[in-house]
């Protein structure tokens, strides 16, 4: 069966994260598929944000994991002004679009005048129910909370994976190394959610490998440093990492950034921090 000539089912959302409950609408979609042979499209309505819990590029490519055949992108402001009518008269004619799956809480049309009862009256549509975990409903709101307020534990359990942010390790002012803590330095980047500021065990993914971590996140405030910085000290790993991309993953909050008298207290400081990291991970390793 040509399934690009059948026409596609188009999974509707923004999709940031792509966390549990963006996979439930295309599991949903899939399963729907195996009866009538149409095609999984994702499509995005990509609505500009400063706090996105992932890069657009790994947006699409999660998307494709989850199920979507194709994705397709709708600027905000392509469709921000279009009745329901018009929107859904653009999916059918765009991208051939036979039916849609959407969340419970899906809204479109100028000044979000749709909801999913209004998308089922203009087009066959499956609408699916709120995801939860533990009682609590799945979206990027309530994540976004949680990485703010220290928890990337509990972030992970509604993502389905663990945040992490991704950089260029950059050279800084070497104290870590002085301290006997060297770290591979990644400039947090720009339009992604942020974290709490503080000491974290992080898994490194680099080019030689995957290692545990124990990661700052903040600016330094000892040393009077300017900018929010991701550090990371890496266990058992002398690789050159300058220059590489690496890929921080954010698993156990351990404490707040805060400012040190001198640099000996610092060190002290650390050297705590990677012991309590260390056995957190050893903890790990034995509850498998």
């Amino acid at each position: 069966m040509d399934r690009a000539a059948n026409g596609c089912r188009v999974v509707l959302g923004t999709f940031d994260g792509v966390h549990k409950g963006h996979r439930a609408l295309f599991a949903r979609a899939k399963a729907l598929s195996l009866l009538d042979g149409l095609a999984v499209e994702a499509c995005v309505i990509d609505r500009p944000s400063g706090a996105g819990l992932c890069t657009p590029d790994e947006r699409v490519s999660l998307l494709r994991r989850a199920g979507a055949e194709d994705v397709f992108l709708l600027p905000l402001q392509e469709v921000r002004d279009l009745s329901c009518e018009e929107f859904v008269t653009l999916l059918r004619e765009r991208r051939q679009a036979r039916q849609a799956v959407c969340g419970y809480n899906f809204t479109f049309g100028k000044d979000r005048a749709g909801d999913a009862g209004t998308l089922c009256g203009l087009i066959p549509t499956e609408v699916v129910p709120a995801c939860t975990v533990d009682g609590d409903p799945v979206s990027a709101t309530a994540i976004r909370a949680l990485l703010a307020g220290g928890r990337p534990d509990r972030a992970a359990g509604l993502l389905g994976r663990p945040y992490a942010v991704a950089g260029e390790v950059i050279h800084g002012a070497r104290l870590g190394g002085r301290l006997g803590f060297p770290t591979a330095n990644v400039v947090f980047p720009e339009g992604q959610a942020p974290v709490r500021y503080g000491v974290y065990c992080t898994r490194v993914h680099t080019r030689a490998g995957i290692r545990e971590a124990v990661t700052n996140v903040g600016v330094r405030p000892t040393v009077g440093g300017t900018g929010v910085r991701a550090e990371s000290y890496l266990f058992d790993c002398e690789d050159d990492l300058y220059g590489s991309t690496v890929r921080v993953e954010f698993l156990h909050f351990l404490r707040e950034e805060r400012r040190f008298a001198c640099t000996d207290a610092l060190s002290a400081q650390m050297r705590a921090d990677a012991d309590r990291a260390r056995a957190f991970f050893a903890q790990k390793k034995g509850e498998v």
